[in-house]
């Protein structure tokens, strides 16, 4: 599964994904140049995962 995450311009935008059922081997997808950390495919059954975004450098943190 593909999770496609926001074009954003606005440092400190967070972003929580979440599953009732299992998904493994979830990419996340960041928009134009924006990359993600860690670059892992995600598994989710009945969590979350949330994402912090820092403009300056560009990308998308996993949080927690």
């Amino acid at each position: 599964a593909w999770i496609n995450l926001p074009a954003v311009t606005v440092d400190g935008t967070t972003i929580t994904i979440s599953a009732t059922n299992q998904m493994t081997a979830v990419k996340i997808n960041p928009a134009g140049s924006d990359t993600v950390v860690p670059s892992a495919n995600l598994t989710l059954s009945g969590n979350s995962a949330t994402y912090f975004y820092h403009l300056s450098e560009t990308k998308w943190y996993k949080v927690g």
